[in-house]
């Protein structure tokens, strides 16, 4: 089985992927997809989608994992991460994943 884990973020969203094989793990790639501070909030979203999408293209995972949201003293913050989670979903949902 091919796994796509995702740890979400408007800034950077880290990813990697595994693939699994009886008791054995072994990794096939990872990076992070990164937005510039000065883009729009909608445009670094829109970018997520897309360059999620083309991982998801290119490594053809069978299932999606999503780091979830742990509470964070800034409001800010778990607002933007949270926006960010919800385009990963959405984008793997559109994938069917």
């Amino acid at each position: 089985m091919r796994i796509l884990g995702i740890d979400p973020g408007t800034a950077t969203t880290g990813w990697g992927v595994v693939q699994t094989k009886k008791q054995s793990l072994s990794l096939i790639q990872f990076d992070c997809i990164k937005t510039r501070p000065e883009m729009e909030m909608p445009k670094r979203l829109l970018l997520l989608s897309k360059e999620l999408s083309r991982i998801i293209r290119t490594y053809k995972p069978h299932v999606i994992v999503v780091e979830q949201l742990f509470f964070n003293s800034n409001a800010k913050t778990a607002m933007t991460v949270g926006q960010a989670r919800g385009v990963v979903m959405m984008t793997a949902a559109r994938h069917k994943l």
